[in-house]
Formats: C-alpha cells, sequence, structure tokens
C-alpha cells in the first residue's frame, strides 16, 4: 500500500477531491455560520467527494492499482467506504444537532420540519 500512496496519480487525486471542494467551499460566499456548522458542513462535503473519488481508486481503474494487491484495495476501500457512507446516514442529525447549542426553534420542531416538507431540495436530499 505504501507504494501506491507514493504514486503521483494517489496524490492527484487526494488534492483533486480534498482540496477542490475546500478551496471552492473558501471561494464561496456563504453566510456566515457557527463553528459547529461551518465543520459539520466541511465533514459532509468532504464526504460526497470522497464517495465520488472511491471510483477512481476502484480496482476497475488498473493504470492506479496496478502495483497492488486486490485484498489491501479491498480492505481500504471498505474502510474509507463504510467511514464516509456513515457520515452521510447520519447527515440529517448533523442538521439538527446545532439546535441543541442555539436558541429559536428546538431539535424535534426542527426535525420533524425537515422531514415533513415537500420541499424539493428536501425531498431528494432524504431519497439521497
Amino acid at each position: 500500500m505504501s507504494e501506491y500512496i507514493k504514486t503521483s496519480f494517489f496524490r492527484q487525486s487526494i488534492l483533486a477531491f480534498t482540496g477542490m471542494p475546500l478551496l471552492i467551499w473558501a471561494m464561496g460566499n456563504l453566510p456566515e455560520r457557527s463553528l459547529l456548522k461551518e465543520s459539520l458542513f466541511v465533514i459532509t462535503i468532504l464526504a460526497f467527494c470522497q464517495m465520488i473519488g472511491q471510483f477512481f481508486w476502484a480496482r476497475t481503474n488498473r493504470s492506479a492499482v496496478a502495483g497492488l494487491r486486490m485484498s489491501k484495495v479491498v480492505k481500504y476501500h471498505k474502510i474509507i467506504g463504510y467511514t464516509f457512507v456513515t457520515i452521510m446516514v447520519f447527515h440529517p442529525l448533523y442538521l439538527v444537532v446545532p439546535r441543541f447549542f442555539e436558541s429559536g426553534v428546538s431539535p424535534v420542531d426542527a426535525f420533524i420540519t425537515t422531514i415533513t416538507t415537500l420541499n424539493q431540495g428536501v425531498v431528494l436530499g432524504i431519497t439521497a
């Protein structure tokens, strides 16, 4: 695995699937939020982009993984995949948890509003 980490393909793909989302986030004109909300937002973006990156690190990309044994690729692929899928599954809770630390809408009301709203973005997010 250490030979693979030293390849330029691996370094470039990490830069693309981690650096580019962070660059877009940093250069975006998003409204200022609390540190907790920003950190959860960044973790979610990175998890999603790393999931997309998994397609490029898969065994079907023969030129990238030519020197690796299949067992190591599958092992690390599963670890990374399970980690980021778990983050994405708990994403709705990441939206509700900050409500515990702010005044205003209670967390239960925020969660109920989120799952009962028929807004296109909310429905697509729940479906995804």
